[in-house]
C-alpha cells in the first residue's frame, strides 16, 4: 500500500463518500432536509408565541384569547412533531443504505484484492474496518445531517425571534461567541488524534479476539490463558482509554456554549431586567426572547458538536477509503504486445522464476516443464518452496522475476477467472465454510447428475461418515469446518476438487489429515480420475511421489534435483538422502 498524507485522505475519503454513496441518496437526504426544516422552524414560532401568550391573554386577563393561543401552540408542537418523525425516519433509512452500500462495496474489494494484501492486514482488523468504522459513519452521518438541516433552521428562526424582539439583547446575550473560536479549533485536532487512536485499538482488540476464539484449543493445551487475557486487557483499556478521550472532546463543545450562554444570560438579566423595570418593555417581550435565548442553545450545542462528529466521521472514513484505494496488482488486463506463444509446448513450463518477500528469498531461479496429463510431485523439507510453487500456477501471487506459460501463453496474460476455472485445489488448510456439506462441495454449481455425485462422495470417502450423521450431506460444518474432523475436512475438500473437474489438479500435501487406510482406499479410487489430469502434488511422503511421472526436489527455494524415482533413487544426492531417512523413520 503507498502512503498518502493525512490531510490528502481526509480531503479524498470525503469527496469519496460524499460524490459516491451520499449523492445516489440525495432525494431521499433532501426530502428529509424538508421536514428538518419545517420542525426547525417550529422552534422560532414556538418562542414568538410566548409573546402572545403573556401580553394577549395572561397580563391582560382576556379570557376570549385563550382558545386561539391555546390552539395555535398545540398546532405548532403537533407540526413539530410530525415533521419530526418524517425525518428522522428518513434520513435515518438514507444513513442505513449509505453504509450497507459501502459495507458491500468494501467487502466485494477486500475479497478481490491479491492473496499477498492479507500477509499484511489481519482478518480482525478489516473486520472491524467494515463493522466498527460502518456503524461510526451511519451514527455520525445521521446526526450531523440533522444537526446542519433542523439545528440550523432552528438557530436562523430563534435568532430572528431574538433580534425582532430587541437586537441590543440579542446582541449582548452573543457577545462571548468569539471567545470559542481558538478553544473549538484546538478540540477539532484534539478529537480527530484521539478517535484515529481509537479506531486503531478497536480494530486491534478484534484482531486478538479473532486469534483468541479461532486458537482455544491452542490457548487451553498451552495453559496460556493467563497470557491471552492480559493481552486482551491491555489493548481494550488502551480502546477504552482513547475512547473516552474522543468522547470527551465532543463533550467539551456543548460544555464551552454553556458557559458562554450563563455569561449571555447574566448580561441580559442585568441590561433587559432595567428596561422592562422602567416600562420600556413588556413581559411578553421578555419572556419570549428568554424563551428563544433558552432554545437557542440547545441547537447551537448540537451543532457545536458537528465538528467533533465530522472528526470522528472522518477517521473511520480514512480507514475505509484507505482499503478502497489498494489495487489489485493482479488483474485481467492483457497486455496484446507480450501475449504470445512461447518457443516451448509444454503444458506448463517455468522459466528462471524466482520469489522474494522484502529481503527473504522464497524461490530462486526455478526452470520447470509440465506436460499435459503429467503426474509431477514437489517434494523436500518444510519451507523448501513447494506449497508457493501452488500459489504461483494459481496465480494467487505473482513471481518477483521470470515467466511462467501455460500452453504456451503467459500466465500473466491469463484472465484470473478463466485460468482458475482450468484448476481444481486441495490445499493443507482445508478451509470450509459455515454451511452444509453438500454446500461446501458443490459450492456455487449445481449437482447435474447425482451418480456422478454419489461416485465422487465414494471416490473421496465422505460418504463413509456422511451415511452416519443423522443429517447427513445437510449437516452443518461449523466455522472452518470445526464440526468435523481434519481427516473429514480434507476429504470433503478433495470431494470439491474432484467435483469441480478442472484440467489442471494442484494437491497440497492431499492427504497429509488422513489415515493410512482411508489415504491408500482414496488413493487407488482417484487414480483413474485424476490418470485424465495434469497433476501436480507436493508432498513430504516419497512413498506418493514414487508414482509420479516426474519429481521436482527442493531445496532453499532451488531445485537442485529432477527425474523419476527410479532415476533419482540410483544417484548420490538429496532425493535419495530423503528416502533413506523416510525408510529408516518407517522402520522405527
Amino acid at each position: 500500500m503507498h502512503k498518502i498524507s493525512n490531510n490528502s485522505v481526509r480531503k479524498t475519503s470525503l469527496s469519496w463518500f460524499v460524490w459516491s454513496y451520499i449523492k445516489p441518496k440525495w432525494g431521499l437526504v433532501c426530502l428529509s432536509l424538508i421536514f428538518m426544516a419545517i420542525e426547525g422552524s417550529m422552534l422560532g414560532l414556538i418562542s414568538y408565541s410566548v409573546k402572545e401568550l403573556f401580553d394577549s391573554v395572561f397580563v391582560p386577563q382576556d379570557r376570549s384569547s385563550v382558545w386561539f393561543v391555546g390552539i395555535l401552540i398545540f398546532s405548532i408542537f403537533s407540526i413539530r412533531a410530525i415533521a419530526g418523525f418524517l425525518q428522522r425516519s428518513l434520513i435515518l433509512k438514507a444513513g442505513i443504505e449509505i453504509v450497507s452500500k459501502i459495507q458491500k462495496d468494501i467487502s466485494a474489494h477486500i475479497v478481490d484484492l491479491d492473496y499477498e494484501f492479507f500477509f499484511k492486514n489481519s482478518p480482525g482488523d478489516l473486520i472491524e474496518r467494515i463493522k466498527g468504522d460502518g456503524q461510526i459513519i451511519q451514527v455520525n452521518f445521521v446526526q450531523i445531517v440533522m444537526a446542519l438541516g433542523r439545528d440550523t433552521v432552528s438557530l436562523a428562526a430563534l435568532l430572528t425571534v431574538a433580534f425582532w424582539i430587541d437586537w441590543k439583547w440579542a446582541i449582548i446575550s452573543l457577545l462571548g461567541l468569539p471567545i470559542l473560536i481558538l478553544p473549538i479549533l484546538l478540540l477539532q485536532k484534539f478529537i480527530h488524534s484521539i478517535s484515529r487512536k481509537s479506531r486503531i485499538s478497536s480494530a486491534r482488540t478484534t484482531t486478538l479476539l479473532d486469534e483468541a476464539f479461532h486458537g482455544v484449543a491452542s490457548i487451553k493445551l498451552n495453559g496460556i490463558e493467563k497470557y491471552i487475557k492480559d493481552r486482551l486487557n491491555k489493548v481494550i483499556d488502551r480502546t477504552r482509554d482513547a475512547w473516552f478521550g474522543a468522547e470527551l472532546g465532543v463533550a467539551g463543545m456543548p460544555a464551552l456554549i454553556d458557559l458562554v450562554a450563563a455569561l449571555g444570560f447574566l448580561g441580559v438579566m442585568v441590561f433587559g431586567g432595567m428596561e422592562i423595570i422602567d416600562g420600556k418593555k413588556s413581559i411578553g417581550d421578555f419572556m419570549s426572547f428568554f424563551t428563544a435565548m433558552a432554545l437557542i442553545f440547545e441547537p447551537l450545542r448540537r451543532l457545536s458538536n458537528v465538528s467533533g462528529q465530522l472528526q470522528l466521521l472522518n477517521a473511520s472514513l480514512d480507514r475505509l477509503h484507505y482499503v478502497y484505494k489498494v489495487s489489485p496488482k493482479i488483474s485481467n488486463t492483457i497486455d496484446q504486445k507480450t501475449n504470445r506463444l512461447s518457443k516451448s509446448k509444454s503444458y506448463l513450463e517455468f522459466q528462471n522464476v524466482s520469489l522474494n518477500y522484502g529481503e527473504e528469498n522464497i524461490l530462486s531461479g526455478i526452470s520447470m516443464k509440465i506436460e499435459k496429463g503429467q503426474s509431477v510431485a514437489l517434494v523436500g523439507a518444510s519451507g523448501s518452496g513447494k506449497s508457493t510453487m501452488l500459489n504461483l500456477i494459481s496465480r494467487l501471487i505473482e513471481p518477483t522475476s521470470g515467466e511462467i506459460f501455460l500452453e504456451g501463453r503467459k500466465l500473466r496474460d491469463v484472465p484470473v477467472g478463466d485460468l482458475r476455472s482450468t484448476i481444481s485445489v486441495v490445499s493443507q488448510e482445508n478451509n470450509l465454510f459455515d454451511d452444509s456439506i453438500h454446500r461446501n462441495i458443490v459450492l456455487e454449481r449445481k449437482v447435474e447428475n447425482n451418480e456422478l455425485f454419489l461416485d465422487i462422495l465414494n471416490k473421496a470417502a465422505v460418504s463413509d461418515f456422511v451415511n452416519n450423521l443423522d443429517e447427513g450431506l445437510d449437516f452443518q460444518v461449523g466455522p472452518r469446518g470445526l464440526n468435523l474432523s481434519g481427516g473429514q475436512r480434507q476429504r470433503i475438500a478433495i470431494a470439491r476438487a474432484l467435483f469441480r473437474d478442472s484440467e489442471l489438479m494442484l494437491l497440497d500435501e492431499p492427504t497429509s489429515a488422513l489415515d493410512s487406510e482411508t489415504e491408500n482406499r482414496v488413493q487407488k479410487n482417484t487414480k483413474k480420475f485424476l490418470d485424465k489430469k495434469t497433476v501436480i502434488t507436493t508432498t513430504h511422503k516419497l512413498e506418493i511421489a514414487k508414482y509420479a511421472d516426474k519429481i521436482f526436489v527442493f531445496q532453499e527455494g532451488k531445485i537442485v534435483a529432477q527425474g523419476r524415482h527410479v532415476d533419482l533413487i540410483k544417484k548420490q544426492g538429496p532425493y535419495l538422502n530423503l528416502w533413506a531417512s523416510q525408510k529408516e523413520a518407517n522402520k522405527s
